[in-house]
């Protein structure tokens, strides 16, 4: 069987702190809280709550004989969210893990609308639906596959070609497109120029 006194030392050990500031609390003496502390001094009613708003524990854990140290539970700020969570009837759930993966498969196939008809959803919220994931940032959009144009942001007009810009060497020429005055002319071949007048002579002879 624990007994208070026990709880009351264990938590100042836990926590670090001394015994005059559990003097401090209880309204004694540092004397009465080193009685208090070996039990040979009793716990009274004002005590015990005094220890309920100094440990932040409740009072179920002060009168419970077989635990030494508390749970998360125990703690006041905690014990809120367990009432609620027992109003939900979560606990009553032979498997509430096989349910929440079917709860987030679901929710994750109507994410649109199930966000439009719940925007208010904090982080704890989404993440527990499985929806935290989905949420880029525009850094995100811009890195990732959902690239999607910024709004307000103008188009950029054709940039025209600078008259300096050279010309890569192996892009071909616009058969409309005037030779440039600075070209080297192409070298002509004597045979071929010859063989294109004969044939020009045969034809006007026709």
């Amino acid at each position: 069987m624990v007994l208070i006194h026990e709880k009351i030392t264990a938590l100042l050990e836990q926590r670090r702190l001394k015994k005059r500031d559990l003097a401090r609390a209880l309204g004694v003496s540092p004397q009465t809280a080193t009685d208090i502390c070996k039990g040979r001094s009793a716990i009274t009613l004002p005590h015990l709550r005094n220890l309920i708003r100094f440990f932040e524990i409740r009072s179920e854990f002060w009168l419970d004989d077989d635990r030494l140290t508390p749970v998360d539970i125990d703690q006041l700020a905690r014990r809120g969210a367990a009432e609620a969570l027992m109003r939900t009837g979560m606990l009553d759930i032979e498997d509430p893990q096989h349910l929440m993966d079917r709860v987030r498969g679901f929710v994750r196939q109507q994410r649109d609308s199930f966000l439009a008809a719940c925007p208010d959803l904090t982080a704890a919220e989404r993440r527990l639906l499985g929806l935290a994931d989905q949420e880029l940032g525009v850094v995100g959009k811009i890195g990732g596959s959902n690239t999607a144009a910024l709004p307000n942001s103008p188009a950029l007009p054709n940039s025209p070609v600078s008259p300096n810009s050279p010309v890569s060497p192996n892009s071909p020429a616009s058969p409309n497109s005037p030779a440039s005055p600075n070209s080297p002319a192409l070298p002509t071949n004597p045979a071929v120029t010859a063989a294109d007048g004969d044939q020009n002579a045969q034809m006007g002879g026709h």
